[in-house]
């Protein structure tokens, strides 16, 4: 088991160092994130401005701007500026007009322009030739064009959406990467934790049968010493009971001799009664040993030495009696 506990420990220092560079890689990771989310948050309204923009014009500004045989310049150049966004393979006027000779299908592909597409050359092209032309403003064209007001206003707000996009995806993929390695990391972290769950339990079984054991020894030291003590006292109470058997069968010998002398000493008896009353005890003494010769001579049985008190009298009345000043005779 200590064994088992040692390889359990190793494993559980392991896993603090793992779990220690996974903290730290999601906390990297959460940074890096926390980075490009504020990023989003700055780039994503602008992104949503460009869509309102376009949402605000319809068929009927397209139709108009169509119908434009002699346009004002800012109008060529807003259409010259969207249009190489677009990927248009010649931006002249009368190139812009059959793209957008159907408006629904302008206003499509407008809306669903995708400016982190764009090549950073072609961007460059764009931001030098136009958007640095003091006139390229969304309400000075607007002022000659609504609808290319609109376009102009758009063009710029995805400049500025690619811009910030730009920044973003160094740290998207750095994100990516870090979660990657982070992903990499928790499985060996899980790995580990599996490992050491699985030591773990082991000790743990181990740790479970050793208390088990432990109980059950304990229980066994326990029975050992109630029984250590009961064959104590058994074999005290074995001793007590032998010399109790010496004492019981000089009792069962005494009373087989008492039973056997009875019918003598009852007869010995009844003639102390009836003729002891007058006598000394000197006499009387004389007495017995006669009547005791003469039942032996006559085959009575009988005690060798016959005694009225021993026979017929009881200790504590006697006792009574000399308390009370009577003779011991």
């Amino acid at each position: 088991m200590r064994k088992d506990k040692a390889v359990a420990d190793e494993k559980e220092a392991v896993v603090n160092v793992e779990k220690e560079i996974v903290e730290k890689k999601v906390a990297e990771t959460k940074v890096i994130k926390d980075e490009v989310d504020a990023d989003f948050a700055l780039a994503l309204p602008i992104l949503e401005n460009a869509k309102r923009i376009v949402d605000s014009i319809d068929k009927g500004d397209i139709q108009e701007l169509k119908a434009l045989n002699n346009p004002p310049a800012a109008v060529v150049m807003v259409m010259g500026c969207c249009g190489t966004m677009l990927g248009f393979k010649k931006i002249e006027w009368a190139d812009i007009r059959q793209e957008i000779n159907d408006p629904s299908a302008f206003i499509r592909k407008v809306l669903n322009f995708d400016v982190t597409t764009m090549s950073e050359a072609l961007l460059k092209k764009v931001r030098d030739k136009w958007f640095k032309m003091p006139e390229f403003n969304a309400k000075i064209v607007a002022s000659k064009s609504k609808p290319a007001g609109a376009l102009c206003e758009w063009a710029l707000a995805l400049s500025e959406y690619q811009i910030i996009n730009k920044n973003i995806l160094p740290k998207k993929e750095k994100a990516a990467e870090m979660d990657r390695i982070l992903k990499e990391n928790l499985t060996i972290f899980n790995k580990t934790m599996a490992e050491l769950k699985e030591v773990k339990d082991k000790v743990q079984l181990l740790v479970d049968n050793a208390n088990r054991l432990t109980k059950q020894k304990e229980e066994l030291e326990f029975r050992m010493a109630r029984d250590s003590a009961r064959m104590q006292r058994a074999e005290q109470l074995v001793v007590l009971l032998a010399d109790e058997a010496i004492r019981w069968k000089e009792t069962v010998e005494s009373l087989d001799k008492d039973i056997y002398e009875l019918v003598g000493n009852v007869f010995l008896s009844c003639a102390c009664i009836s003729y002891f009353g007058a006598f000394t005890g000197v006499y009387r003494k004389k007495l017995t040993d006669y009547w005791t010769v003469l039942s032996k001579e006559k085959k009575i049985p009988c005690s060798e030495i016959f005694s009225l008190v021993r026979v017929m009298g009881d200790p504590v009345v006697i006792r009574g009696w000399c308390i009370d000043g009577l003779p011991t005779d």
